[in-house]
């Protein structure tokens, strides 16, 4: 018989293939109060998983109505089936104030949440009085969630995500509309404390979102100064590369150290602003850096069309090596040039 107590104040939890068996008495553990407080939740099912185990998990999930968890600061629920009704209890536990102390949430491939599931996560940031402040990492690969970026770059403006340092939407339905909220988030110096933003695989329609995000990097007092990491492959970015280039040359990313270029369509005029970069010793300059400008075509909405035309996407990069040639300094610290 379990003590009066719960043998453990604060506990890691780590569940990797459970039983159902094994989650309904996790969930009963949870109910009784018999871990206490969990201060990092790791939530591993391996797929397919059953109709069965998915509403386990949901019941498990439940429990966090009944016991708010103000110590946990990682939420590690990748790829397990959350639902949509999942995603509402989620968003119901940050609405009503049960994680406040949480830094990482990992949400990768569950698109089984779907449009409104995402909705239901991000509304519950929104209706929380103070949002998620201590958050710094949220990974939404995988998901619906590109699909309310303008969403979550309104909740950076109004300081419910203000210490956000790691940001992944790849492979996210991240449309156009999102670009630009992304892009007023950034203008406002919202989003200052960025280190990592993978934004690939994502086929947007226009680039005139990519044109507006990196102006406003440009523009902004502050642009991304403590970004490193910058992950655009197989979008639509590179059309606009001339213009993140300028951002580049005024000084607004100084920590970039990781740019991925690769199939986004990138033309002529930003293989010459990259060029004029390197020629000039603009580019940061750190050990280990890696660029990847790739010329291939970025992923059309309409791939699926066989009477779509394919582009010519031949792109000189000759410039770019004479450049290198040129500059004062060359790339001593470059770990990587693709």
């Amino acid at each position: 018989r379990a003590p009066a107590d719960p043998p453990f104040v604060c506990a890691d939890l780590s569940v990797e293939k459970p039983e159902i068996m094994g989650v309904e008495a996790l969930t009963k553990a949870m109910q009784m109060r018999r871990f206490g407080y969990l201060r990092k939740l790791n939530w591993l099912l391996s797929p397919p998983q059953s109709e069965a185990l998915l509403s386990a998990q949901t019941e498990f999930l439940s429990s966090f109505c009944i016991t708010p968890q103000p110590l946990l600061i990682e939420m590690y629920l990748p790829e397990c089936g959350l639902s949509e009704e999942d995603a509402r209890l989620l968003g119901g536990f940050v609405r009503d104030g049960h994680l406040p102390a949480l830094r990482l949430l990992d949400l990768e491939g569950n698109d089984e949440m779907g449009n409104e599931g995402a909705r239901a996560i991000v509304r519950g940031l929104d209706e929380c009085e103070v949002g998620l402040p201590p958050l710094e990492q949220l990974d939404l690969d995988s998901t619906d969630f590109g699909l309310f970026l303008s969403e979550i770059g309104a909740l950076s403006k109004a300081g419910k995500l203000n210490h956000l340092s790691i940001l992944s939407l790849s492979l996210s339905l991240l449309d156009e509309d999102g670009l630009f909220g992304l892009a007023e988030a950034v203008q406002v110096g919202a989003l200052v404390s960025l280190s990592s933003l993978y934004l690939e695989d994502n086929p947007v329609g226009d680039s005139e979102g990519w044109r507006e995000l990196f102006r406003a990097v440009g523009e902004s007092e502050k642009g991304l100064p403590k970004l490193q990491f910058l992950g655009l492959r197989k979008t639509s970015a590179g059309e606009e590369a001339h213009v993140l280039a300028t951002a580049i040359q005024r000084g607004k990313l100084p920590a970039l150290r990781d740019l991925n270029m690769e199939d986004t369509g990138l033309k002529e005029e930003g293989v010459k602003a990259f060029a004029d970069l390197l020629r000039t010793d603009a580019l940061p300059a750190h050990q280990g850096s890696r660029l990847v400008l790739g010329a291939g075509p970025y992923p059309r909405l309409d791939d699926d069309d066989d009477e779509a035309e394919e582009e010519d996407t031949q792109t000189d990069f000759d410039q770019l090596m004479a450049a290198i040639v040129a500059s004062e300094k060359g790339l001593p610290g470059l770990s990587s040039l693709d």
